[in-house]
């Protein structure tokens, strides 16, 4: 019995033994020490202008490190403003791929967004691209590649020298005046005003140098005319430096629905209109429930959003929310709104 007990043992340390060298022949080692990523990029003087925003801009190209054995990396690039140190890099992910091309907008984004750069000036950025194996190795660095780039503002300016002036307006006959705004035709603007029962003129760079009245009341802009009395309410109102005519017409767009302050009757929550983005916004404190919104205080024109992807659909399904204090922007040009946390 003694005999076959050893007999036992001794198979048991054969098959060890022949397993463990087995696996030796199996083990690799990550040579990460000696392995190296060589980055170039097909420009180092970048000038990004709106007009190509969604165009290719630039695009790095990496070597494959030899890592001792065939592997497949994870390559992640990071890219830095310069003497940082990657400190507040932000990444982007290229997968398995040896080559990743930036788009304009993108890399603007990054710049002034997220980097909050100046627009319109020089800044130098570093960019670098690390392999990666497993979570369980030391990733391979490349050389760092340093591109000068000239980000450029996304800001929208639809400023005038005109405005409205008057004692109907908040400044009364004094001003600052209430803004005109471009409307992408040469010469007529437009201006989105709340007034109190008065008078009112229109006049450029808050002075009386250049300033229209309407001296017949016949919609014509004269020039020196005479004061144009209006009643309190919310309007729209265009002038038309070409054939010197102007118009005025009730307008105010506004949020509606059960999760506003007067529910689905009214009066709505009035937006205001903000030319430097081209969009009506409101701050508003809402209850649980629901929100379109509409014109004039009426349903003839109301948007809501029935697919509940952002986009505004005329006459659409109403729009839940949660209580809570919300930024709520409306862009009529391109036809979506946002509801942001302010």
């Amino acid at each position: 019995m003694k005999n076959l007990y050893k007999i036992v043992i001794g198979v048991f340390a054969i098959f060890l033994s022949t397993t463990a060298c087995d696996d030796d022949k199996d083990i690799v080692v990550l040579d990460s020490e000696n392995a190296s990523i060589e980055l170039t990029s097909t420009q180092s003087e970048l000038e990004l202008i709106e007009e190509i925003a969604s165009y290719d801009i630039v695009t790095f190209n990496w070597t494959d490190p030899d890592v001792g054995f065939d592997a497949s990396l994870d390559y992640t690039i990071y890219v830095d403003v310069s003497d940082n140190d990657f400190a507040s890099a932000v990444t982007l992910s290229a997968g398995t791929s040896k080559t990743y091309t930036m788009v304009t907008e993108d890399l603007n984004s990054i710049l002034v967004n997220t980097f909050e750069l100046t627009t319109e000036e020089a800044v130098s950025i570093d960019v670098k691209v690390e392999g990666s194996l497993s979570a369980y190795t030391d990733p391979i660095v490349s050389n760092t590649t340093t591109l000068t780039v000239t980000p450029y503002s996304t800001e929208m300016d639809l400023s005038t020298t005109w405005g409205v002036v008057g004692s109907a307006t908040t400044n009364g006959w004094d001003g600052p005046d209430l803004p005109f705004w471009q409307t992408g035709t040469d010469n007529v603007y437009v201006a989105y005003v709340t007034l109190a029962d008065g008078e009112i003129k229109f006049r450029e760079n808050n002075e009386w140098t250049n300033n229209y009245g309407d001296t017949g009341v016949d919609g014509t802009l004269d020039s020196g005319g005479d004061n144009i009395a209006v009643t309190a309410g919310s309007y729209k109102i265009t002038i038309n430096l070409n054939d010197l005519t102007y118009t005025m017409e009730t307008y105010t767009w506004g949020l509606v629905g059960s999760a506003t302050t007067n529910g689905w009757n009214g009066p709505d929550m009035v937006m205001e209109y903000d030319g430097t983005i081209d969009a009506w916004t409101i701050t508003a404190t809402l209850v649980d429930g629901e929100i379109k919104f509409r014109l004039n205080n009426d349903w003839g024109l109301n948007y809501g959003d029935s697919g509940a992807d952002g986009t505004l659909d005329n006459g659409g399904d109403n729009i839940a929310v949660s209580a809570g204090t919300y930024l709520i922007t409306m862009y009529l040009t391109n036809g979506t709104y946002t509801i942001d946390t302010p």
